[in-house]
């Protein structure tokens, strides 16, 4: 169903206070939102002399970053049928968020036995690593100076700045470009308010998401929540203070270079196979150990929540997605070991954190409660909203573009503040915008100035290194299921000596497999599960084709280039399967012409049972090999010999299939791309042992087996 937006024009001479006059207004029309009325969404157009600024006003409640790329398209789109007198036509809408809630609400008890051990321990841990913020009368700074270069500016509680900035409080400012300059972009982001601002052909569109999803309430609208939400205190000094609300709120704004900001974005996850968060927490981290020491402190971390639980569709829905939860974060004193201690940290947080809010909120699980006292947010990369689609000219895609103008309180000044600080950042323009958004009634601007200082120089000498480097260095996260510690993961290269640029894939083996290799550990001469089979080829063969043929086929098949480790894999001892990137052609020949039948057949015997004997290794390649005996100009036979680990009967079909269809042509199988028995073993992981134990544990109670075969007497 559709619904009318109204839509309310004000007029703005020319003046010194046109920026006083919008942030007042705009701060009128956010403190108009009404979740009990409904008024969710408000829009303004602010005519001045220069261009017209529409500030639009959405509740975060309905709306979170990824939905705000979506309305900007969509907008984008229905503009521009418009203006060419078309009828306007949105791309289709993927699931409600209705559906997807219920969808989530239906894992709480899968997540619950998956996940909940995890967050209890991490908000055990959390409790032990407050933050010893420092107040304003309190302890003395440490001494470090605030770097000038690249701090935008110092914006104090009263709306005034420092170092000549015009930024509002705890918001974001809006930009106005109607020429579409380069580098007219700038989104300073403090507190918890995401601002955009587009162009439409010389007047602005000005977008606002009331985003106060740090605080970890429902919030967005300027209204008096002061009641709410009780705070956490980092120490005694700071809990004798009374609780501060928003109107105690000053931020630092800082920026990257569009350079430095290119780099961080692309050439610099290239060295250690990282994403943003990596970098930018690895870099806060330090210089929260640099200004406060300690080394493990806690942050609330906020992430886009759109994960993959469930199979919904939600790519171009609409709604407030938002997880946010507890991460403790990691320190090393050597940067490098320090970012890729980081990476493994993030990414071992099972489901990217959303768990947490669904055990806390949705499962009752309130001993889940976050202690940080900082708070984090990637907003991500906002220039596509100010720019265009490729292949267009400046003029004709800068539709949007973000407006200068502030857009007034997006969060009750007095509402009481949920972190002490809230470190925020964004791309725009093609630059990183950061800003550190902090109580100035329990901590000093010094404090925070150092802070910043330490947060811009450790993060530009990351993205430096990083994107010096000339070899991707891979870490055990980037594997499908390495659960190795980076310590241990090191531990384990070494010991069997293997170089980490030779490896493709780690992960552990299925159930069955296990089984097998228990069995081959257990009788290692055996030749159980040693699979040997012999095919007769009739015609002319080309062992050079066969070999290329067979050379092809291990390239195409991860699981044929596999070995077995069980010794330092970690502390809990499972055994690895490990995938190599390459492996020489197991192929050897045997030229059997010349002589009889009969010695042939005596010859390819007892090479057979040799072949049996000599077996194979788990931890040595290969495991799967051929032979081929060449008995006459137009009669062969070619041997197959593997252990049963990697290959079973289906597997051996296709295997000869693809082998012969190679050897017919080598590129017959380009356009059809195997699957990996990865995606096997990933499905494995996603079902969980809990359920499957559950199930079975039923599903076999009150059965008692009884002798398998008839008139078997007991031994």
């Amino acid at each position: 169903a559709g619904a009318d937006v109204s839509v309310a024009l004000v007029e703005l001479a020319a003046g010194a206070d046109v920026h006083e006059k919008i942030a007042a207004q705009a701060s009128a029309v956010q403190a108009g939102l009404s979740l009990v009325e409904g008024r969710l969404l408000a829009v303004v157009v602010f005519r001045t002399k220069e261009a017209d600024h529409v500030l639009m006003a959405i509740h975060h409640l309905v709306v979170d970053g990824v939905s705000w790329r979506i309305l900007l398209e969509d907008l984008q789109m229905a503009y521009e049928s418009l203006q060419h007198g078309q009828r306007i036509k949105l791309p289709a809408k993927t699931a409600s968020f209705g559906l997807w809630s219920a969808e989530i609400a239906a894992q709480v008890t899968s997540i619950r036995e998956k996940e909940l051990s995890y967050w209890r321990d991490v908000v055990r841990y959390a409790r032990s690593r407050y933050l010893p913020l420092q107040t304003v009368t309190g302890h003395t700074t440490l001494g470090h100076t605030a770097a000038s270069h690249n701090v935008i500016g110092h914006t104090r509680a009263d709306g005034t700045t420092v170092d000549n900035v015009t930024a509002e409080g705890a918001e974001i400012g809006i930009v106005n470009n109607n020429t579409a300059v380069a580098g007219h972009s700038t989104a300073i982001i403090a507190g918890d308010s995401i601002t955009s601002h587009t162009t439409l052909e010389g007047s602005i569109l000005a977008t606002t998401i009331v985003d106060e999803a740090a605080t970890g309430s429902v919030a967005g609208t300027a209204t008096d929540d002061a009641a709410t939400a009780g705070h956490s205190l980092a120490d005694d000094t700071v809990a004798a203070i009374t609780p501060d609300t928003y109107a105690d709120t000053s931020t630092i704004h800082l920026s990257l270079s569009a350079s430095q900001t290119k780099a961080l974005m692309s050439a610099a996850h290239r060295a250690y196979n990282t994403e943003m968060n990596d970098l930018l927490l690895t870099a806060l981290s330090r210089a929260l150990q640099a200004v406060y020491g300690g080394e493990d402190h806690c942050v609330t971390l906020e992430g886009h929540g759109r994960e993959e639980l469930t199979d919904i569709d939600i790519s171009r829905t609409v709604g407030w997605f938002t997880s946010m939860y507890p991460v403790v974060l990691p320190y090393e004193a050597d940067p490098v070991r320090h970012l890729k201690k980081m990476k493994e940290h993030l990414r071992s947080i099972p489901n990217k954190g959303i768990g947490f809010g669904l055990l806390r909120y949705t499962g009752g699980e309130e001993e889940l409660e976050d202690v940080s006292t900082i708070s984090f947010n990637y907003l991500g990369d906002f220039q596509a909203a100010d720019t265009a689609k490729q292949g267009e000219s400046d003029t004709t895609k800068r539709l949007f573009t973000f407006s200068d103008y502030p857009t007034g309180d997006s969060i009750s000044p007095r509402r009481l503040r949920t972190h002490d600080i809230d470190v925020s950042g964004i791309v725009s323009a093609g630059e990183l915008q950061l800003s550190l958004a902090y109580s100035n009634k329990r901590i000093a601007a010094s404090t925070i100035e150092q802070l910043a200082s330490h947060y811009l120089q450790n993060l530009e000498e990351l993205v430096s290194h990083c994107s010096e480097q000339a070899i991707s260095v891979r870490t055990p996260s980037d594997y499908t299921d390495c659960r190795l510690t980076l310590e241990e993961y090191e531990t384990f290269l070494s010991h069997h000596q293997l170089a980490a640029a030779s490896i493709a894939d780690i992960y552990r083996l299925s159930p069955l497999q296990e089984g097998l290799l228990f069995e081959w550990l257990l009788q290692p001469s055996s030749p159980a599960y040693f699979t040997q089979l012999a095919i007769d080829l009739d015609g002319q063969l080309d062992a050079a084709r066969l070999r290329t043929a067979i050379g092809e086929l291990i390239k195409r098949h991860d699981i044929l280039r596999t070995a077995f480790y069980t010794s330092h894999t970690g502390a809990q001892h499972s055994p690895l399967q490990v995938v190599f990137t390459a492996m020489a052609t197991p192929l050897e020949e045997i030229d059997l012409r010349g002589l009889d039948r009969a010695e042939q057949q005596q010859r390819m015997e007892e090479y057979t049972a040799a072949d049996q004997r000599r077996g194979v290794v788990p931890g040595s390649l290969p495991l799967l090999r051929f032979t081929l005996f060449r008995l006459e100009e137009d009669r062969s036979r070619l041997l197959k010999s593997a252990h049963h680990i990697i290959l079973d009967g289906w597997s051996t079909g296709i295997l000869f299939k693809e082998l012969f269809e190679l050897y017919d042509n080598p590129a017959s199988l380009q356009d059809s791309p195997a699957i990996p028995y990865s995606r096997h073993i990933r499905h494995l992981l996603e079902q969980g042992e809990a359920s499957a134990e559950k199930f079975w544990t039923y599903y076999l109670s009150g059965y008692e087996p009884g002798r398998l075969i008839p008139d078997l007497k007991e031994s």
